[in-house]
């Protein structure tokens, strides 16, 4: 088995070699930071770059806030030099991101009943139920209402197969808005000495499920529910092997045989394990190849990056 490739020994046809010169991180252009998630993951802030106070004034008053270092170091090899630039780059390529707003203290955690969650999902069914063309139509009726409401902007934000419903309906402008309530916090910092937190719209994970079409079915003693749905959770996208960093065309060519069953009334639900099993592919090799990206990005920003331009300040 090949070695794990390392940032220190990349060859020096990658522009990420420690033997490539010409490229780094500009921060007068583009400044970014290490932040920490609320689910755990290391991540990132981007912002505006420089200390231009005209620059800082044109600039809308959210950032970019990711958990991938290989999205961060797209960011300057595209040569994105503002936010609008960053989100529309990463809605193009179907990047998992959030636009945060920066605050002193920290919003109370979401609890109960959120009011942008219509139902819970579609709703209970019996352990026989099959879908009818009416029931779908009710499903696109419901999806539509919850996707043309503020959650939209943060369903195309989220990626995976959530993003690419709600690209159909949800115009990037409402993600160039940014934040409308700030009630969740997606990540906080220290930054010289000063904790600084970074809150983004609630991503509701019960209208999330309504986009995915998700009903609760009885078991056949009716003391158990089972999820099963039109499309794959946010979650159980995570864990199938079209998953990845970015949208892919093997993901697009799913989702379009996806949507072409169900337009010719081919409404077969599936479950969590059902859609992961269904769909694995070589899952295993595509999260090794991720994680290898991610190591070697993550080397990057923090030794070179480091070294050159002072980036992480």
């Amino acid at each position: 088995m090949a070695p794990e490739p390392k940032y220190g020994t990349l060859p020096r046809s990658w522009d990420l070699s420690r033997h490539w010169p010409g490229f780094f991180c500009d921060q007068n252009k583009i400044r970014f930071h290490h932040a920490k998630f609320v689910e755990g993951n290391h991540g990132f802030i981007l912002r505006p770059g420089g200390d231009d106070e005209r620059n800082k004034q044109q600039s809308p008053p959210w950032f970019v806030a990711t958990k991938s270092a290989t999205s961060v170091i797209l960011v300057y090899r595209s040569g994105w030099v503002t936010m609008e630039e960053i989100v529309r780059g990463f809605l193009d390529f179907g990047i998992s991101f959030r636009t945060v707003l920066e605050v002193d203290k920290a919003p109370h955690p979401k609890s109960g009943f959120h009011p942008l969650a219509f139902t819970e999902g579609l709703g209970i069914r019996p352990n026989n139920f099959l879908p009818r063309s009416s029931d779908y139509e009710m499903y696109i009726a419901d999806r539509t209402k919850v996707l043309r409401s503020s959650f939209g902007r943060v369903a195309r934000e989220i990626g995976g197969i959530v993003a690419r419903i709600a690209s159909d309906i949800v115009p990037v402008s409402e993600v160039l808005d940014g934040p409308n309530y700030g009630d969740e916090l997606v990540a906080y910092s220290d930054r010289a000495g000063e904790e600084k937190y970074y809150v983004g719209d609630f991503a509701d994970p019960r209208s999330l499920n309504l986009i995915s079409g998700v009903y609760h079915i009885n078991s056949k003693n009716n003391n158990v529910l089972k999820h099963a749905s039109f499309w794959p959770k946010a979650s159980t996208w995570d864990v199938m092997g079209l998953s990845g960093d970015q949208w892919s065309p093997m993901a697009e060519e799913f989702y379009q045989s996806r949507l072409m069953d169900l337009q010719a009334g081919r409404f077969i639900l599936h479950s969590h394990p059902e859609w992961k099993v269904r769909f694995k592919y070589n899952r295993a090799q595509t999260t090794k190849l991720i994680a290898g990206s991610e190591r070697i990005a993550n080397d990057f920003l923090s030794h070179t990056v480091a070294a050159r331009s002072d980036c992480l300040r």
